[in-house]
């Protein structure tokens, strides 16, 4: 019986009509005048345009040929588009707003139809292997399929959304191709998918977006996962992929014949098409880059920061993942959570017995959230408010949502109000909860924001920071990380040369790690000599190491300056101005 690649690529195409309907360009010099004439400019026309014209493409019949050229002319003003979208998907913070799920669905749209045009060619040339003189263009149809299939993915994750059924799939189903055809080693030079004109192996497209789904990326912020996406491809090849798995060097698996990326080694339940995922190697050469400061040159591309260096090395080395722990709860219970560091502190505020005078404002006055002062005692604060995030469960407008937070005229002592959001817990850990609520009600949460969550089967409140959030089934999932369930509200003066800065902070309690300080990570680092006010009593402090951070947030560990024991206890426990938190070491 003769090579059929099709069967191992089982892409579920659509059945091709007969022609293409009057006045779509196919031949390509009307296909190049088309795009001349295009406005480049305007993003917003283009981004209907082209995905239309794709889809127009990939439903009738044209010459492999034909389609070939049609998808190579369209691949830089395709980039050039997702480019653009990429950058309202980023934007400062991540935003389940309806602009931006219908920039992610156009986004994805824009990258499944080209794809699904490379994965037509590869499946019309799949029919026998390759000869000597194709040879190269069929591992360039491998490539393509690869990267726009692995960008689908990557834009899930940017995004905080569902991976595309079938799209982890018809990867696997590629690679394994690839590896039939013993086409895995072949280097391909591609400036759009490798951001330079280096070439690389077809092994290390696959390996990028199967690394990068390893380090728990829902947890990562869009800048991160670019650098990590582009910033390794020089050492990519120190992941390595076993048939049986050795010791206990790999952690993870890969299914060949799922629509499921990494999976973890428990989760194994069958032989066949199995890959184990051994990362030795990389994590080596990781940590060399980390103490020697010898950085590939792909690190340059998007910037490769030490805090994401070190984070990367905590989640892969030899770390169990946490969903190991977790426990599934199907009785719907809901718990009551405060949303941002403003509302957070103002609850404490009556929770402790604090007065709350200082946040009285006229009924009538309408404050926005960015500028309504929490206490007018406490010095300068600072330009850029750490904690204008907010979030409302309903779907009035932004006008109406943010006469929300204007603090009615209260005596002292009396609950300010605060509004409280019901969530229902999917499942939890010792570590973290996911929480789900409807996708309808989801505008204006993001990833980094912090919850002060009660539950009344417990009684007790606890802080935590949403690290990962995605929509499924019309509900948004988020995973909430504790940090603490003993809170104090505190602030922090900076003393400068010229003005001092004081900001509100919060005072944590975590047993393993004893008092600690949640802080604005752009604006504190280890050292730093401050003043906190902490129970109405002023204390002179100096930072210690961080055991917590975000892009947001940072924990610190802090000394009190004329401690010397505490502060040589302390340096001793330095590694490098990292400490894997427990739920990396889980």
């Amino acid at each position: 019986m003769g090579f059929n690649g099709q069967d191992i690529l089982d892409y579920q195409l659509a059945k091709l009509e007969g022609k293409a309907s009057a006045g779509i360009p196919l031949k390509p010099k009307a296909l190049e005048k088309w795009i001349a004439e295009l406005p480049l400019l305007n993003i917003d026309q283009l981004a209907y345009q082209i995905p239309e014209y794709l889809q127009k493409t990939n439903q009738i019949k044209i010459a492999d040929k034909q389609r070939f050229k049609i998808l190579e002319l369209l691949r830089p003003i395709v980039d050039h588009i997702q480019n653009a979208l990429i950058t309202r998907v980023r934007g400062s913070n991540l935003d389940l707003s309806a602009e931006f799920q219908e920039t992610q669905w156009i986004a994805n749209t824009l990258l499944s139809e080209i794809a699904q045009g490379y994965q037509r060619l590869l499946f019309n040339q799949s029919k026998s292997k390759p000869g000597l003189f194709n040879r190269t263009h069929y591992a360039l149809l491998i490539e393509r399929t690869s990267y726009y299939l692995g960008e689908r993915i990557c834009l899930a994750y940017m995004s905080s959304g569902e991976v595309p059924s079938a799209v982890w799939k018809d990867l696997h189903a590629t690679h394994l191709l690839s590896l039939r055809l013993k086409l895995n080693t072949f280097k391909i030079s591609d400036e759009l998918a490798f951001y330079n004109n280096t070439k690389y192996s077809l092994d290390t497209i696959y390996k990028r977006i199967v690394f990068l789904s390893i380090v728990q990326p829902y947890s990562l912020r869009s800048a991160e996962l670019e650098q990590l996406y582009y910033g390794l491809m020089a050492i990519l090849e120190g992941v390595n992929f076993k048939i049986k798995q050795d010791g206990e060097d790999c952690h993870y698996f890969i299914n060949l014949k799922q629509d499921y990326g990494p999976q973890i080694i428990s989760s194994l339940k069958e032989k066949n098409y199995i890959l184990f995922i051994d990362n030795t190697k990389i994590i080596a050469d990781l940590l060399y880059w980390k103490e020697t400061e010898h950085a590939p040159k792909s690190s340059k591309y998007k910037g490769m920061p030490a805090k994401l260096l070190a984070k990367v090395i905590a989640k892969l080395d030899g770390s169990v993942p946490r969903p190991l722990n977790r426990v599934e709860r199907h009785n719907n219970e809901q718990v009551e959570l405060i949303i941002g560091l403003q509302k957070i502190d103002l609850f404490l505020r009556y929770k402790n017995g604090y007065p709350v005078e200082d946040v009285i404002v006229e009924p009538e006055v309408v404050a926005e959230p960015e500028v309504l002062s929490l206490n007018n005692n406490w010095g300068e604060r600072v330009e850029d408010d750490w904690d204008n995030l907010h979030y409302f469960t309903s779907l009035a407008s932004a006008a109406e949502a943010s006469e929300k937070i204007v603090a009615p005229v209260v005596e002292q002592f009396e609950m300010p109000e605060i509004e409280r959001h019901t969530f229902n817990i999917e499942n939890e850990s010792e570590t973290g909860v996911c929480l789900s609520c409807s996708n309808q009600i989801s505008t204006g949460l993001f990833i980094g924001e912090l919850m002060y969550m009660h539950s009344d089967e417990t009684e007790i409140w606890m802080l935590g920071i949403v690290r990962w959030m995605k929509v499924k089934a019309n509900k948004l999932i988020i995973g909430l990380h504790y940090l603490s369930s003993d809170v104090e509200r505190a602030s922090v003066t900076k003393h400068n040369l010229t003005t001092d800065i004081t900001i509100e902070a919060l005072f944590l309690t975590v047993i393993e790690y004893g008092k600690t300080l949640l802080l604005p990570a752009s604006e504190f680092e280890t050292d730093e000599q401050l003043q906190l006010n902490y129970r109405g009593e002023e204390i002179d402090i100096r930072l210690g190491n961080i055991i917590w951070s975000s892009d947001g947030f940072s924990q610190f560990r802090f000394i009190l300056e004329n401690n010397t024991e505490s502060a040589q206890e302390d340096k001793s426990d330095l590694d490098g101005g990292y400490t894997r938190p427990d739920w990396a070491k889980k």
